[in-house]
């Protein structure tokens, strides 16, 4: 027999008892048929999460991981489109200024779409034809890359938005005065 838990002065029903505290898991499957059964199907991902025991099972599909991404950084000045594969390695890139647009133009959301027409034929090329998109940036080239990469003849399998967001870290420039 176990001794039931008490908690700030409360007896715990196994409902309510507190989560476990493990790192990922991997104590909550006691038997190996159902751990191996379960870690076939899931991964377990650590959540963006302040606290350190937060955690999660995420069902991550292996021909989704293997898939190549393309990454669209969408600047004010510029639009950059980095194809890698599944590991990060640069496979080709393609950008508003390399397609032949100078100063102001590169900026511009025709030069984003002739960017991800360029990087997307550049990419079947080399034997890709599915891709998912990583987008980082508020720029005007940031849905236009997008079209363009589909125009191009990629197949887009999902678009994750990876513009990174400042908890009130540093303190903003000062406002442009004209």
């Amino acid at each position: 027999l176990t001794r039931p838990q008490v908690h700030k002065n409360k007896l715990l029903q196994p409902a309510d008892r507190p989560p476990d505290r493990s790192c990922y898991g991997a104590d909550k499957f006691r038997s190996q048929a159902l751990s191996i059964r379960i870690l076939a199907n899931f991964t377990f991902v650590r959540n963006y999460s302040s606290h350190p025991d937060v955690t999660a099972l995420q069902l991550l599909d292996k021909d989704f991981r293997s898939l190549p991404i393309a990454h669209v950084k969408a600047s004010y000045n510029n639009t950059i489109i980095t194809i890698t594969d599944m590991k990060g390695k640069t496979i080709d890139w393609a950008s508003g200024g390399t397609e032949g647009f100078k100063n102001a133009k590169r900026s511009t959301t025709y030069a984003g779409q002739s960017a991800g027409e360029a990087a997307a034929k550049k990419a079947i090329k080399k034997g890709i034809d599915k891709v998912r998109v990583k987008v980082k940036g508020m720029g005007p080239g940031r849905e236009a890359s997008l079209q363009g990469l589909q125009m191009g003849g990629l197949e887009v399998v999902s678009i994750t938005d990876v513009t990174p967001i400042p908890h009130n870290g540093c303190k903003p420039k000062k406002t442009r005065r004209l």
